[in-house]
């Protein structure tokens, strides 16, 4: 997976860079098929906005969160886009499943 990491309206600093890399790094064991993901980080007025896109074979996914912190934007939208992998997971196994009973 290929992590692309985006600032608008300031400039992402290499701390930020490698704690973004640390925890968005592991989405990748619930789901080996992950593409490409992107993490824009913006910041308005004293909140800090994350919004992670990941390519997946035949779909993208986008998780966003705002926050005073911007560690603390980056933990949630890293949480939000493991849920969304791991329902993604889940429903590709249902139907893969219900197609073998069907047969």
């Amino acid at each position: 997976m290929e992590l692309r990491i985006t600032g608008r309206n300031f400039e992402v600093l290499d701390a930020v860079k490698d704690y973004a890399e640390k925890r968005i790094s592991p989405i990748e064991r619930f789901f080996g098929k992950i593409l490409d993901a992107q993490l824009i980080l913006s910041k308005e007025k004293s909140k800090y906005n994350a919004e992670l896109i990941c390519k997946v074979a035949r779909s993208k996914l986008l998780a966003k969160s705002s926050a005073s912190d911007i560690n603390s934007a980056i933990d949630d939208v890293s949480h939000k886009m493991e849920r969304q992998i791991k329902e993604l997971k889940e429903k590709i196994k249902e139907k893969k499943f219900s197609r073998n009973i069907e047969m």
